[in-house]
Formats: structure tokens, C-alpha cells, sequence
């Protein structure tokens, strides 16, 4: 409540960014149930219980803009981002049925989900393991993606147009999403296919990160 105070006090009172988000590093046999919380109590509960306790004041003063950093991977279910991805498809999904109850009871405050794909952050480095430790480790793919400043000038695009979702992305990442959306069961076929390699690849990957933590 004190911060909900400071933020009302101190910050624009028409928008609210939810951008929390803590990735996974792991398969999903890895991971106790307490990790899968930790992860669903940042990457989901956080963005509601803000928009729980500041959404009555954009109401209040008739206008208002939520807007929530989900991810590509909210849209696209892969190998080694089940807890994540299904955080991040919780949010869209939770934002999307409260657009239209504050369309419906006409408050004319706007509601964008915004999914980027690999962005050159630290959410790499300070992802979780299936223990609960943190990954430590760069990965090439997010290191090469957007820059922050990027995504950023790209989600202000999305909100000054207030549109309901944008994929921040290019290819393959970008193709990725379209298949899947428009063509559900030729993806499945194709991820069905590609599932074993993915799988390799992440269980090397871990096991890598793993052995340099103990000669570390």
C-alpha cells in the first residue's frame, strides 16, 4: 500500500507498465513445485496485484493505460519455458478478459500486451534453475536480440496507438509466432519433429553451465 502511495504521489497517474518477469533455465522434470511458485509469483502475480491496487484510480479519473510485458514465449509454448511460458500466457490471457470488462463498463482505460522476443537484458543471468539457483550464465540468443532501447521506443509505439498486443520480434522468432497462431496444427507437427533435438540441446546446455559452476 505504501508503494501504491508513492507511485500515485510521485510518478504519471494515466499509465501503469507491469514489467516484471523472471525467466527459467531447465527442463520441466528439473524443477520442484516451490521454484514453478517463485517463478508464477513474479512473472504473473506481481503485474496483478499492481493493476489490483492502481487500476480503481485510473478508473476514478476516467482514463487510464495498463500495459504488460509478456513475452513471445506467452504466445509460443517451447522446450525449456514451460513455467515461464505459462506465466507469461497466464498474463495475456487475464489481460485480454480485463479489457473487455473495461470496455464493457466503458472506463476508457486501455489495456496492451506487449510480447517481445529476445532482448539484450540480464534476464538470462538471473534466470531461475530447477533448484531455485540462478542460472548465472549469458546465452548467446538473448544477448544477440533487440536492445532495451529498442523494445522500449517499440512498446510506446504499441501504447500511443493502444493496440491490443504487439509482437516485438523479427524472424525466425517472428514466423514462429504466425505459424503457430494461424496454422496450430501444422505447428504442432513441426514441433513434434524438432522436440527430441530441443530437448538435447537444453539438457547439454545445463549440463555445461553446470560443470563450469564447479570448476568455478
Amino acid at each position: 500500500r505504501h508503494c501504491v502511495r508513492d507511485i500515485l504521489i510521485h510518478v504519471i497517474r494515466t499509465c501503469q507498465v507491469n514489467n516484471a518477469g523472471v525467466a527459467q533455465r531447465g527442463l520441466y522434470t528439473e524443477f520442484t513445485l516451490d521454484t514453478e511458485r517463485r517463478l508464477f509469483e513474479v512473472d504473473f502475480f506481481g503485474p496483478i496485484a499492481l493493476t489490483k491496487a492502481l487500476l480503481p484510480h485510473l478508473i476514478r479519473q476516467s482514463g487510464g493505460h495498463i500495459c504488460n510485458i509478456s513475452s513471445i514465449a506467452g504466445k509460443v509454448g517451447g522446450v525449456g519455458r514451460t513455467i515461464y511460458g505459462g506465466a507469461k500466457f497466464a498474463l495475456i490471457g487475464y489481460m485480454d478478459a480485463l479489457r473487455m470488462e473495461l470496455h464493457g463498463l466503458t472506463t476508457n482505460v486501455a489495456v496492451t500486451n506487449i510480447c517481445p522476443g529476445p532482448v539484450a537484458t540480464q534476464v538470462d543471468l538471473n534466470a531461475l534453475r530447477g533448484d531455485g539457483s540462478c542460472h548465472g550464465k549469458q546465452d548467446k540468443l538473448i544477448q544477440s536480440g533487440m536492445s532495451p532501447a529498442r523494445c522500449a521506443e517499440l512498446t510506446l509505439v504499441a501504447m500511443c496507438n493502444r493496440l491490443p498486443e504487439a509482437w516485438l520480434c523479427g524472424h525466425p522468432f517472428l514466423a514462429y509466432v504466425y505459424i503457430s497462431q494461424y496454422f496450430p496444427h501444422f505447428w504442432g507437427k513441426l514441433t513434434k519433429r524438432a522436440a527430441s533435438y530441443f530437448v538435447r540441446q537444453n539438457k547439454q546446455s545445463m549440463q555445461s553451465v553446470g560443470e563450469e559452476k564447479k570448476q568455478s
